[in-house]
């Protein structure tokens, strides 16, 4: 048996002075500049930025502006289709097989590819640009989640061309936040010393006419004649509407819950641009009071808020019953896993609401035996993880501490008490460790 490691054995394995680079260091906590990827250093093919509404499926927006992945049709599957093929369930490396669950699309990154025609297209005078990666010498893309910016510029062009896309992302406005629905904001500068005048023009199909609706809307008709300086923004609204759901879980029946509040696809969009300045302005707002009001790096704060971006892809589902529900990752690992999904903060800060609904509807409700108190991890039909028992118990705290008053912690009290006597039962001989499978 051998003896206790002691000071010297740690220092021999972790040295005290890593000869870490004093530059590499003072980087870590300067405020840094915003991370900027561009055409010209060929750093575009592999961008991918969720641009839907919360729940509501996964619409990539790639670096040269143009929308791919599409996966908003509401087919269960492990994984996302890219292009006009699913992907191989394995990939060959060697001798050695790579599944989607030992990461597959970290190995082989999804390239930009679209199973949609679209595009959109800039005249002036008697020449038209396509506003995607061929038709400019330079594009530059900064990704600050909710919010992509693409920059379209090239000398021989008398105009600047920025984009902001986005689905409305309003923290604790979980409603305005779940649109089915992408806003494509374009602005045109007049870089030159002449009067300029310009059209933006936008098409895209709808793949899949007998199972739901897709419409594009712009609120801007005609040619913008543009002064020496002057800008004008000229925004097109994405929207879908595919209200069943083909996953095979309880409640997924009652389909989608966007659904519920919308008609069809064009009720979205009409939805979206009555309500246009408040949505974009509440967005923006968000976006400026995290990114551009903070004193963090800009690395730390990009990396921060990037995982969030999973609120807007197929991992999760918001049904027509009003349940949330999640995968482990997209179509792998039912049932909202408690020691999968506890360790997620962000969305309890953000939508407590959200929060809210899963612990009642959920861990202290489906998913809750009240002759125990154990929490079962997947829901409906299965039994207890450690980790998630006690990580549901302390969201109940945060969810309480986030609340406006104590009816939240008042109704769920009881059953919080069982859920507390139920790890208290499995610590035997009182030392405070849990007895058997943690």
């Amino acid at each position: 048996m051998s003896e206790p490691l002691d000071n010297d054995d740690f220092e021999s394995l972790i040295p005290a002075d890593k000869q870490l680079p004093p530059e590499w260091v003072r980087s870590l906590t300067e405020r840094g500049t915003l991370t900027v990827y561009r055409k010209s250093q060929n750093e575009l093919r592999y961008i991918g930025m969720p641009v839907g509404g919360i729940a509501c499926g996964l619409l990539y927006l790639g670096g040269d502006g143009k929308l791919w992945l599409w996966d908003i049709f509401n087919e269960e599957k492990e994984g996302v289709i890219v292009g006009t093929v699913e992907l191989p369930l394995v990939l060959w490396q060697g001798n050695s097989t790579i599944g989607a669950r030992e990461g597959r699309a970290y190995v082989a990154p999804h390239t930009q590819q679209s199973l949609v025609a679209q595009g959109v297209t800039l005249e002036w005078n008697d020449e038209r640009r396509s506003m995607d990666t061929t038709g400019w010498e330079e594009l530059a893309f900064c990704g600050q989640y909710p919010i992509g910016t693409v920059r379209y510029s090239d000398p021989k062009c008398p105009l600047a061309i920025t984009l902001e896309a986005f689905s409305p992302f309003i923290p604790l406005n979980l409603d305005d936040s779940s649109l089915p629905a992408t806003v494509l904001s374009y602005t045109l500068t007049n870089t030159s010393q002449e009067p300029q005048t310009a059209r933006l023009s936008g098409f895209i199909e709808n793949p899949y006419p007998g199972k739901g609706t897709l419409v594009q809307r712009c609120d801007t008709e005609g040619a913008l004649t543009l002064p020496p300086g002057a800008s004008q923004t000229v925004t097109f609204v994405v929207a879908w509407h595919f209200p069943t759901s083909s996953l095979k879980t309880i409640e997924a029946e009652t389909g989608n819950h966007y659904a519920t509040r919308f008609a069809d696809a064009t009720a979205v969009a009409e939805y979206v641009f009555a309500n246009l300045e408040r949505l974009s302005g509440e967005t923006r707002l968000w976006r400026e009071t995290f990114y551009d009001n903070s004193t963090l790096p800009h690395w730390f704060l990009e990396r921060t808020i990037s995982t969030v971006s999973t609120l807007a892809t197929t991992t999760l589902h918001r049904f027509g019953s009003g349940r949330f529900w999640a995968w482990e990752g997209i179509g792998c690992c039912p049932g909202t896993c408690t020691h999968v999904w506890h360790y997620a903060q962000a969305p309890g800060r953000l939508f407590p609401e959200l929060e809210r609904e899963l612990r009642e509807r959920v861990d202290f409700g489906a998913g809750f035996d009240v002759a125990t108190g154990m929490i079962r991890h997947r829901a409906e039909g299965s039994g207890p993880a450690v980790d998630g028992q006690c990580g549901r118990i302390l969201g109940v705290l945060r969810e309480h501490q986030l609340s406006p008053d104590s009816q939240f912690l008042t109704r769920l009290w009881p059953k919080v008490k069982r859920a507390l006597e139920f790890l208290m039962a499995h610590d035997t001989d009182g030392d405070g460790l849990l007895d058997g499978a943690q």
